[in-house]
């Protein structure tokens, strides 16, 4: 009785759990090209950087277009079974499309930082 509850609430926290992803969109054209696909890790539900962040700059050297970080359904598979062993990670994939010509000013992947 006791397994079939776990395979019950083990089956409902996966359906009901959600993947995110967030946009960072400028206003430079995209260039003509598949974009660019990275990965980045995270600790603790996103609060602790494990991996350097991406480096849109050396991936496009004239801007960037967009970026677009996302949860995919395979990064959620494979941050559960870490978690079963005692400490969480949390993988995302970040699709990154140049942008043509010039960069724009204060292209930015990241959000700005809190001043203290």
């Amino acid at each position: 009785m006791r397994s079939v509850m776990f395979c019950l609430l083990t089956i409902a926290a996966l359906l009901t759990s959600g993947c995110y992803s967030i946009t960072y969109v400028t206003s430079a054209p995209p260039r003509n090209m598949p974009p660019i696909v990275d990965g980045h890790s995270n600790t603790l539900f996103g609060l602790i950087e494990v991996s350097e962040p991406v480096p849109v700059g050396r991936f496009c050297r004239t801007g960037f277009s967009s970026v677009h970080n996302e949860e995919t359904f395979l990064d959620g598979a494979l941050s559960v079974i870490p978690g079963i062993f005692g400490f969480f990670w949390n993988p995302t994939t970040v699709e990154v499309t140049c942008a043509t010509g010039g960069a724009a000013p204060n292209q930015r992947v990241a959000p700005p930082r809190i001043r203290r």
